[in-house]
């Protein structure tokens, strides 16, 4: 049966980063990385978010082996993601709640 640490394994092959680069452009460590890939431990919310980000893994799948439904705009939005550095990435990110926010004024939604 798959672990978090065989799929966290698997999503970093698929990603085509390595734990060095994933490293870098999250700012977890290597050690902890390495944790992470034999199991010796699992990521809190915040860093298997920054994780999830920079290798195009859901969290559902990371933690519990739940394939996520994507559809062809999601795959398109998720490779352009991938292919930014992490910085822009962050400026894709804030823009998209940017843009939530208009969406929830035009709309008069007031959560």
């Amino acid at each position: 049966m798959e672990d978090f640490k065989d799929r966290f394994n698997k999503a970093v092959e698929a990603s085509g980063k390595t734990r060095a680069q994933i490293s870098r452009e999250t700012g977890i460590t290597e050690s902890m990385l390495s944790y992470y890939a034999t199991g010796k431990n699992i990521p809190r919310r915040g860093k298997l978010m920054m994780i999830c980000e920079n290798i195009g893994a859901s969290p559902g799948y990371l933690l519990f082996g739940e394939e996520a439904v994507t559809n062809a705009s999601e795959e398109k939005m998720m490779e352009i993601y991938n292919q930014l550095d992490v910085k822009w990435q962050k400026d894709l990110i804030n823009y998209g709640s940017y843009l939530l926010l208009k969406q929830e004024e035009e709309h008069g939604k007031t959560d």
